[in-house]
């Protein structure tokens, strides 16, 4: 049995390594999965011969009691995967470091083949923030278009990030990065033609091991929308229980116009307007609590409407334009 005496914060660069015949098998990361607080993802590198048949990871505290284990989903192992544990039932994962036993078991559990003991080990990201993959997906007839995105905070709705999408008649899949906090969010796509169940719509910790959730999954009837949670038990929910939560702008399209408010009376700062096709179609700054801009020239359908206060502060708001 092979003794890890350091912090597993310094697993991704000292490789975890298990005894003969598993020295070849090194742990890479052990920590939430993403968007399930229940299971943990688990990713090892396997640079030996040794296949590792049918096999199972499961997960067990200080007091040999199982935490979390793993369904049989490979044939065996080979090179860098990501295996999935799901919470023992009744069992709430540690929030804190703990230590624990990892055990790897092969053909469908008959045999205990590898053993890894953790130190001070914890599932939540170490880092502020964790890159996640953004990606659209054209299941119909490849068309090129440029797809606008931005991912805005679940609590009060403010913009976190944006960026576009250059899909091609070439290739179904492309993507785009982000590096989120722990929290709950929603992942939106201006408008496109044509919107139609074609598109899907999601986000992954890495394309190449997982499709993480995407609007397929969620089953939503609007598919450009995806609400999820991001590492959501690691987010430090008791900072803003007390906080009222800022109420957004109010914006009424009417007669040819598009009144922006804040109720509470507070500058708007920057106001956006930007287009099915992730075009800027006006822009303004205002010191004041009210603004109005013209939607001559803006053609009929969805526009977002964004507005930037000066302490940092964005939202962001489709409304439909008649």
């Amino acid at each position: 049995m092979n003794k890890l005496l350091l912090p597993f914060a310094l697993l991704a660069a000292l490789s975890v390594k298990g005894q003969s015949p598993c020295a070849q098998l090194t742990v890479e990361q052990v920590r939430y999965d993403a968007f399930n607080p229940s299971a943990i993802e688990l990713i090892v590198d396997n640079q030996s011969t040794e296949l590792f048949s049918y096999p199972s990871f499961v997960l067990v505290d200080g007091q040999g009691d199982t935490l979390a284990g793993e369904q049989v989903n490979f044939f065996g192992i080979g090179g860098q995967q990501a295996h999935y544990m799901l919470a023992e039932p009744g069992v709430t994962l540690p929030s804190g470091t703990f230590d624990a036993t990892l055990l790897l078991y092969t053909s469908f559990g008959d045999s205990l083949s590898c053993t890894w003991d953790l130190q001070d080990i914890t599932l939540c990201p170490t880092d502020s923030c964790v890159q996640a993959e953004i990606y659209l997906t054209n299941t119909g007839t490849l068309i090129p278009f440029s797809a606008y995105w931005w991912v805005s905070d679940a609590t009060d709705g403010s913009w976190v990030a944006q960026g576009y999408l250059d899909m091609d008649d070439v290739t179904a899949t492309h993507f785009d990065t982000v590096c989120l906090a722990p929290g709950n969010y929603r992942l939106e796509f201006s408008p496109f033609s044509p919107i139609d169940q074609s598109y899907v719509a999601g986000i992954t910790t890495n394309y190449a091991f997982s499709i993480g959730t995407n609007v397929a999954l969620q089953q939503d009837t609007t598919p450009l929308d995806l609400d999820f949670g991001w590492y959501a038990a690691c987010a430090d929910i008791t900072n803003g229980m007390d906080e009222a939560r800022p109420m957004l702008p109010l914006v009424i399209v009417d007669s040819g116009t598009l009144l922006i408010s804040d109720p509470l009376g507070r500058a708007l700062g920057t106001v956006s307007v930007w287009g099915a096709d992730g075009r800027l179609l006006a822009s303004r700054g205002t010191n004041g609590s009210a603004l109005t801009l013209s939607t001559a020239g803006m053609a009929t359908g969805i526009v977002v409407v964004r507005c930037e206060s000066s302490n940092g502060h964005t939202s962001a708001q489709r409304v439909l334009i008649p």
